[in-house]
C-alpha cells in the first residue's frame, strides 16, 4: 500500500508531458483486467480521447466514433469484433463509369477499453487495410488530463481570416467580454469595402457559463499549444495570450489541433452565445 500511495503522489506531481508515460505504466499492468469490459460502449458513449501527439478519438454513440487516425474522414462507424476494433471508411471515387464509392475497413487490436484509457495496436487485423498507424496508439480521457486554471487572468484572442475578416475577443478575470469585429464585405468589383466599420460588443458572461468557459480551458492543454502554428497559404490565423497565474501563454499561427480548435471555436462564436450578457 505505501509504493501504491507513493505513486499516485508522484503521478499528480507530473504535467501532462509526462502523465502519458505514467499512464502507459498503468494501463500496462491492468489491461488484462479490462478484457469483460471490451463490449461495453456504455461508460466511453460522449467521451473524447486524446493521445500524447494530441490525437482524438470520440465515441459518438455504441456504432459511431470520430477521430483524427481515420484514413478518410473523421466520423466513422466502428465494430468491435473479439479483442478487435474495426473502422469502416467509405470513400468516394470518380472514373470512366462516372462517380462510385467503395468500403473499406481498418483493423486495430485493442488492448484497453474503458472510460478512463483507450489503447490500441494498429495493423493487426487480418484482411483489413493497412492502417496509418503502425505502433501502439494510447488515448486517455480527457478529464483526466485536465489542467489547473487557478488564478486565471484574461484570455486575448485576434483572428484574422482573408474571407470572412477579423475578429478580436477578450476575456478577463470576472468574465467580461470585449469583442471587436471587422467583417470583409465585398462590392461589385470583387474589391472589399473598406467603409463598414467594425462592430464593438461589451459583455459579460453569466455565472454558469464563465464556469462553462474555465472547464473548457482547462481541457484545452494549454501547456502542448505550440508557440508558434503552421499557416497555409491564405489561412485563418489566431493567434492567443493567455495568462493563468505567474504562466503566459502565446502562441501564433493557423493550424490548431482538435483540443485547441474546440477552445477556438467557442470563442468566435461568442457573439451568438447566449451566456454572454450584452450591455
Amino acid at each position: 500500500m505505501g509504493t501504491k500511495k507513493s505513486n499516485i503522489k508522484q503521478y499528480l506531481a507530473l504535467s501532462t508531458k509526462n502523465i502519458f508515460y505514467v499512464w502507459f505504466v498503468m494501463v500496462f499492468f491492468t489491461a488484462p483486467l479490462t478484457a469483460q469490459q471490451i463490449y461495453n460502449t456504455n461508460n466511453i458513449t460522449g467521451k473524447t480521447f486524446i493521445s500524447k501527439t494530441l490525437e482524438y478519438l470520440a465515441i459518438i454513440n455504441d456504432s459511431s466514433l470520430c477521430s483524427s487516425i481515420n484514413a478518410y474522414s473523421d466520423t466513422a462507424t466502428f465494430s468491435l469484433m473479439k479483442d478487435s476494433l474495426s473502422i469502416k471508411q467509405q470513400y468516394g471515387f470518380i472514373d470512366k463509369d462516372g462517380f462510385g464509392h467503395t468500403v473499406k475497413y481498418y483493423g486495430y487490436k485493442i488492448i484497453a477499453f474503458n472510460s478512463d484509457t483507450v489503447w490500441l495496436q494498429g495493423n493487426q487485423a487480418v484482411n483489413m487495410a493497412a492502417t496509418r498507424y503502425d505502433g501502439r496508439l494510447l488515448f486517455i480521457n480527457i478529464d483526466k488530463l485536465k489542467e489547473p486554471i487557478a488564478g486565471f487572468t484574461y484570455l486575448k484572442m485576434v483572428c484574422s481570416n482573408a474571407w470572412t475578416g477579423n475578429k478580436d475577443i477578450s476575456i478577463d478575470a470576472d468574465g467580461k467580454v470585449v469583442l471587436t469585429i471587422k467583417r470583409f464585405v465585398k462590392n461589385h468589383l470583387s474589391k472589399v469595402d473598406s467603409s463598414i466599420g467594425p462592430i464593438k460588443i461589451i459583455g459579460k458572461l453569466t455565472v454558469d457559463e464563465f464556469t462553462n468557459f474555465k472547464a473548457l480551458l482547462s481541457r484545452s492543454l494549454l501547456s502542448r499549444l505550440p508557440i508558434k502554428r503552421g499557416c497555409p497559404i491564405n489561412g485563418r490565423i489566431a493567434n492567443f495570450d493567455i495568462v493563468i497565474g505567474s504562466k503566459k501563454y502565446t502562441s501564433t499561427g493557423c493550424n490548431l489541433s482538435y483540443v485547441h480548435e474546440l477552445l477556438f471555436e467557442y470563442l468566435y462564436s461568442l457573439d451568438s452565445n447566449k451566456g454572454l450578457m450584452q450591455k
